[in-house]
């Protein structure tokens, strides 16, 4: 049977009590005046249960968050009313922790519901409630807020450059033990996660404890971590900043603080070269080098899932500040990227970071792989470097004919020999769509140069024996080709008499006739002349129709 701590227990009702007298008294200074019946007696209910509780553990405190007030872990206040709520008061204003300290008085209450009163009763920027609070500098109530973290590292530099100029003694808790996030007391443990940068000697500067709950809150602390590798003369402090660093960016994936994670990335990148000492580089190096872990990505790849255009822009910034280690993860995350936004992030992020070597990313898709090397040709072509559009020519034997044709239209973009070699190859390709792509890039590479290759194709007993629409999406090639070129394709293809004495060689003459208007309009007439005369029925009337439409030089 589990045992029930009454002691803490027992401590949650008291502050539950004294939250719910809080809000009272705060409502009731809020609707009448200070020396009000009302008000006087919410107040003293107040001071008298805080004074018990005070009395016997020194400080309570309060971890502010926009709607709750929440003691330890568990929450003992919320109102979602904007008007009414206290912690929204003072969260709206930047605190984060609230402490009463023993020895409270009236005076210091009555300032206190006063400063949260006026923050909520003003437009005027200067009157929120830290400025309200600063200004009646009370001992026995103090709070923690966002902007100390500024200050905070302002002093830790400061005492750095001090010890620089004449160091009295080395930099180590005892001599920062009054920094300003040491006034988190062991009752704010809740606050997660705790990063260490350091080891003992530098403990106390390092152990941030954050309220994880608010960006804000969680931006400042990265900027205290970055800077506090500015700090010389102290190489104990890289020495465990792989867990720090580690942990805060873990923490920022999984609030879903993108754009923040990238930024701590691209800054810690920039120090590769900054520092020359080894063990630093290394470190530096290993923590971008361990960004895509299972956890990261699933976080990642329930973001893209949604394909909000916003969102997705923050995990492309991630995701490009990762290394190359990454690139087989990101191809995992293909499954959930259905959105055109989702998948623009893949691409754009696997092309900048695989552009030094393209190779890895056509070793992430292989040959049975249709989607995975779909993606790796986007990414290729995206690149656009002659070494990654000659690794897309590896993809030319993958069984999608979508891909192949794809990897045709990526060799006329390179327009090398090896190209070349592979539209030549293509040409042959059991799906037309694969030929007429290929024939196209031959075309386009070669110039009239490749009329021999077409003469030799169109004129084969293995083209004619195609449908019409097959013939037709390929012999759209010829409107490539120079009027000499095509003259020399025609008068090929219109002399091999002999192979149109077969009914299949119809759609070869349909054929030519629908691309006529796509022709040098005197290689057209002559095409359409030799049709009209060699063909019968319906394919002669639409010859000579078409010859009607052509007006020596002029297309209609």
């Amino acid at each position: 049977m589990e045992m029930v701590d009454t002691t803490t227990t027992t401590i949650e009702n008291e502050v539950k009590e004294i939250a719910k007298l809080l809000s009272r008294a705060a409502k009731n200074y809020q609707m009448y005046l200070a020396n009000n019946r009302m008000f006087r007696t919410s107040l003293e209910n107040l001071k008298s249960a805080l004074g018990e509780f005070l009395e016997e553990n020194e400080t309570l405190t309060f971890v502010v968050r926009e709607f709750e007030l929440l003691h330890r872990t568990d929450p003992v206040y919320s109102n979602t009313d904007k008007y009414q709520s206290v912690a929204f008061r003072m969260y709206r204003d930047g605190v984060r922790l609230l402490s009463f300290h023993r020895g409270i008085t009236d005076e210091d209450l009555l300032a206190f519901f006063e400063s949260l009163t006026r923050c909520m009763e003003t437009d005027n920027l200067e009157e929120d409630f830290v400025t309200l609070m600063w200004a009646k500098d009370l001992q026995a109530i103090t709070y923690y807020e966002v902007n100390d973290f500024e200050a905070d590292y302002q002093s830790l530099s400061s005492r750095a450059g001090n010890e620089i100029a004449a160091p009295p003694e080395p930099l180590t808790p005892s001599t920062l033990e009054k920094a300003p996030w040491n006034r988190i007391t062991t009752e704010t443990k809740e606050l997660k996660p705790t990063i260490t940068l350091t080891p003992e000697d530098l403990a106390e500067v390092r152990d941030l404890t954050l309220a994880v709950d608010d960006d804000v809150f969680l931006r400042r602390a990265g900027e205290v971590l970055i800077m506090t590798l500015e700090i010389e003369n102290v190489p104990e402090a890289y020495v465990d900043m792989e867990m720090a660093f580690n942990s805060f960016i873990d923490t920022c994936v999984a609030r879903k603080c993108l754009n923040l994670a990238a930024e701590m990335l691209t800054d810690l990148k920039q120090r590769y070269a900054k520092y020359k000492d080894e063990q630093v580089e290394k470190s530096l190096r290993q923590i971008v080098d361990a960004r895509h872990s299972e956890k990261n990505m699933t976080v990642i790849g329930e973001i893209l899932s949604g394909g909000r255009e916003t969102q997705c822009e923050r995990c492309r910034m991630y995701l490009s500040e990762l290394s190359q280690e990454a690139i087989p993860v990101i191809f995992k995350l293909l499954s959930h990227s259905s959105h055109q936004s989702s998948r623009h992030v893949l691409v754009s992020s696997l092309a900048r970071i695989g552009s030094a070597d393209p190779a890895q990313i056509a070793r992430c898709a292989g040959p049975e792989m249709a989607e995975e090397a779909e993606l790796a040709l986007e990414t290729l072509e995206a690149i656009g470097t002659e070494k990654a559009l000659a690794e897309a020519m590896s993809f030319a034997g993958n069984f999608s004919p979508k891909i192949r044709a794809k990897v045709a239209l990526i060799a006329a973009k390179l327009r090398t020999s090896r190209a070349q070699q592979v539209a030549q190859t293509l040409i042959h390709d059991d799906d037309h769509s694969v030929r007429r792509r290929a024939l196209t890039t031959l075309a386009e590479i070669t110039g009239d140069r490749c009329a021999d290759t077409l003469i030799k194709l169109f004129t084969s007993k293995d083209f004619h024996q195609l449908s019409h629409d097959s013939k037709l999406s390929m012999l759209l090639v010829i409107r490539t080709l120079s009027p000499v070129g095509q003259r020399r394709v025609i008068e090929a293809i219109l002399k091999s008499r002999s192979l149109f004495k077969r009914k299949p060689m119809d759609d070869t003459k349909a054929a030519l006739t629908e691309l006529t208007h796509l022709m040098d309009p005197e290689v057209a007439e002559e095409c359409l002349r030799w049709l009209s005369k060699h063909s019968s029925g319906k394919l002669r009337q639409a010859a000579k129709t078409t010859l009607e439409k052509v007006d020596h030089g002029n297309r209609t």
